[in-house]
């Protein structure tokens, strides 16, 4: 389980992330996942003012640069649903999504 927070101008997205590996083949540095995301979402503008939800299915890899690094690359489909709370207009669809990550792993003793 992952706990996310991403954070722009006017955006903010948090949630939680779960994954599963896959057992891996003959290269141990490389780890195949798939996953089930589901975030909040707040935006701000400077006509728009509103939040909404996102739910997203991935599948992606890990690939181990040594024991303590590792780079990330996953991707699939996201429901989102926004509403703007200052003209009470929504939308909602299906959008693709791909996440890049840098992880640093340490050992909790």
């Amino acid at each position: 389980l992952e706990l996310k927070g991403q954070s722009a101008t006017d955006i903010t997205v948090t949630g939680l992330r779960g994954n599963y590996y896959f057992k891996p083949g003959s290269d141990k540095k490389l780890k195949l996942f798939t996953g089930l995301e589901a975030d909040i979402v707040s935006f701000k503008g400077e006509y728009s003012k509103g939040s909404g939800i996102a739910a997203e299915i991935f599948a992606g890899g890990e690939y181990f640069i040594n024991n303590k690094f590792a780079v990330q690359l996953d991707f699939g489909p996201a429901f989102i649903s926004l509403t703007d709370s200052n003209y009470s207009e929504s939308v909602s669809g299906i959008e693709y999504v791909v996440n890049f990550g840098i992880n640093y792993y340490f050992k909790v003793k």
